[in-house]
């Protein structure tokens, strides 16, 4: 989680038990969620899964196995202000990092600015100086 100004706030690595990528997908932003709501925050959410964003933003019912947690995440965003868009994961590298980094011994590994992975850190840092991401691909 990210303010205005690209500065971290608040971010997590957790492993997650999914069926489907989708399932990880929402899993990941009902933690997010939970971690800003509550704080009076206005809340952009991107995600690299376009059905993510359209079970969320067109009150979508989605797959059944996963109606409760999109009951959740519907509940949580009534709490806060919230915009939300499609962005592929390279467009993020810091969030596509954490998400590769897996889970750390203990379940959970929350942060913020100070305490984040070095890594993160400059990824975000090269974010706000509108650097450019790369992602080359085998032949």
């Amino acid at each position: 989680m990210r303010d205005a100004s690209s500065n971290i706030v608040r971010g997590f690595i957790r492993k997650v038990t999914a069926a489907s990528a989708l399932d990880a997908e929402l899993q990941a932003l009902s933690l997010g969620l939970e971690m800003v709501t509550g704080r009076g925050r206005k809340v952009w959410i991107e995600s690299d899964s376009k059905e993510v964003i359209s079970l969320i933003q067109l009150n979508k019912p989605g797959p059944a196995h996963l109606r409760h947690q999109t009951t959740f995440i519907r509940n949580k965003l009534k709490e806060v202000v919230a915009k939300y868009s499609h962005c592929y994961s390279v467009g993020n590298k810091a969030a596509e990092y954490a998400a590769k980094l897996g889970s750390p011994e203990n379940g959970q590994q929350e942060f913020d600015r100070d305490t984040a992975p070095a890594m993160i850190k400059a990824l975000v840092r090269m974010d706000q100086l509108n650097m450019p991401n790369f992602q080359f691909l085998r032949h």
